[in-house]
């Protein structure tokens, strides 16, 4: 992936201007190309690096309602919705009903083996990236991030 500089330089025409120097599309296409190196190393175990975030996180919290892996997640209520639809079908989350309407999510002792069975595979996408990134590139990810 090729990232041009920004040349802060000022044009006559905005929309060249936009194209050039706009930070919110580099992001994009910045959040394409790593999720393409995570969704490409997990693609063997038909999981997607959204996917596997959200089981890590359901594992991590034991017992977790949708709305709050929204939340921690910064995902959209459908996002979240229709991936644990879709785990839930392939047997990795178990989603119980509360007594006030709500539901609880859990992982499944299969979705906890995928978890161990992905570990290598993201760790071989963590790597990719990381060299990518460079040590300030992983620190400004990670320090923007917790913002």
């Amino acid at each position: 992936m090729h990232i041009q500089f920004l040349n802060n330089m000022k044009t006559e025409n905005p929309s060249l201007e936009i194209s050039n120097e706009c930070l919110a599309v580099r992001v994009r296409l910045l959040d394409r190309y790593v999720t393409r190196i995570y969704n490409e190393a997990l693609r063997p175990l038909d999981l997607k690096i959204t996917q596997l975030n959200i089981l890590n996180l359901i594992d991590l919290e034991e017992q977790i309602c949708p709305m709050e892996v929204c939340k921690k997640l910064h995902l959209e209520k459908s996002t979240v919705s229709r991936n644990i639809n879709r785990m839930k079908n392939r047997g990795w989350v178990n989603v119980t009903s509360t007594k006030t309407r709500s539901q609880l999510l859990s992982v499944t002792q299969s979705g906890k083996e995928l978890i161990l069975k992905a570990e290598p595979r993201w760790r071989e996408a963590q790597e990719t990236i990381s060299e990518f990134f460079g040590d300030s590139g992983q620190w400004a990810v990670k320090n923007l991030a917790d913002m």
